[in-house]
């Protein structure tokens, strides 16, 4: 089960990287990042919380648990890094078009999630947190099909303006 919220989580990402990246939406790019760092703080949650399960030893004398903590102490590393490249390419204020492929790859990362997030929720301790935490995806998801899809057909300012709502 662990194995396959991995799966679908990086599929997801997956998705949204090649509509960011190969058909220019900077709101499908700003949410390529998001779902990038959600699955960094996804595999770091597993490590920390295998090393949270680690009985005592002479340096531990009551075990590992607080371990688990990290996974929280890493997200947001991982995400103050992404908001950092997010603002970067913002900051390029040129025209680009937004090819109509954009929002398809978006709802596909999205349905990905979906499927992930189904997952994750049958699965117990930290990974019911991460289920709640990745329904945020969905939501970004909405609002990037949305914007990617009015920046295809109308006007690349209407992608920008979605990006710029997923920044804030």
């Amino acid at each position: 089960m662990l194995t396959l919220t991995i799966l679908f989580s990086g599929l997801g990402g997956v998705f949204k990287i090649l509509g960011g990246v190969l058909y220019g939406s900077k709101a499908v790019f700003v949410d390529a990042m998001t779902s990038i760092a959600n699955l960094m703080a996804l595999l770091l949650a597993v490590r920390y919380w295998r090393d949270s399960l680690k009985p005592p030893d002479e340096d531990h004398h009551f075990g590992h648990y607080k371990l688990a903590f990290g996974g929280s102490i890493s997200t947001l590393m991982i995400y103050s890094f992404v908001a950092g490249v997010v603002t970067l390419r913002l900051a390029e204020l040129r025209e680009y078009t937004v090819s109509l492929e954009a929002p398809m790859m978006a709802f596909l990362g999205v349905s990905c999630y979906l499927i992930a997030i189904a997952i994750s929720r049958r699965l117990r301790g930290v990974f019911t947190h991460y289920s709640k935490f990745t329904i945020s995806e969905l939501i970004e998801g909405v609002v990037v099909i949305t914007s990617s899809l009015a920046g295809a057909l109308l006007s690349y300012l209407i992608d920008y303006v979605g990006a710029l709502f997923l920044t804030l």
